[in-house]
This record gives C-alpha cells, structure tokens and sequence, in this order.
C-alpha cells in the first residue's frame, strides 16, 4: 500500500499540545490570581502615607487647608469606607 504524503498534524498531536497550554495556563493563573487584591491595598496604604504626610506638612507649616485639599481628603475617606 502506498502512503500519502500528508500534510499537517495529527487529531492527537493537536489534543497534546492543547493539553499542554491549559495546564501552562492553570498554573499561570494560580500565580497571578492574587495580584490586583494585593495591589489595591498597596495603593490604600501609599494614599494613607501621602495624605498623613500632607497633613504633617500643613501642620508644620501652618496653613489651613483649602477647600479643595478638604474635598479631596473626604472624597478618599468615601472611596475607601465603599471598598
């Protein structure tokens, strides 16, 4: 019997090596999962910082804060009590 020259890949060749990027792509997954939990806190924290330090520096320096510095500082309160 004569073969064919086939071209191209087999059904089970293409199952294996989409077998083989699902578990990549689990355990990809696995590891990045948590990152935008972490990183949302770490923005808190950088904020909490930042306006604690602002604070200190208008205490220090003895300036009354403005109107904006206050809207701003209650819009963060607000962002922060809804998460």
């Amino acid at each position: 019997m004569k073969r064919l020259n086939k071209k191209g890949f087999t059904l089970i060749e293409l199952i294996a090596v989409l077998l083989i990027i699902g578990v990549l792509g689990t355990f990809i997954a696995k590891r990045y999962i948590g990152f935008d939990i972490h990183a949302k806190e770490k923005i808190e924290a950088v904020q909490q910082t930042a306006q604690s330090r602002k604070d200190g520096l208008y205490k220090y320096a003895g300036i009354e804060k403005s109107e904006e510095d206050a809207a701003t500082d209650v819009e963060t309160e607000e962002e922060n009590n809804s998460e």
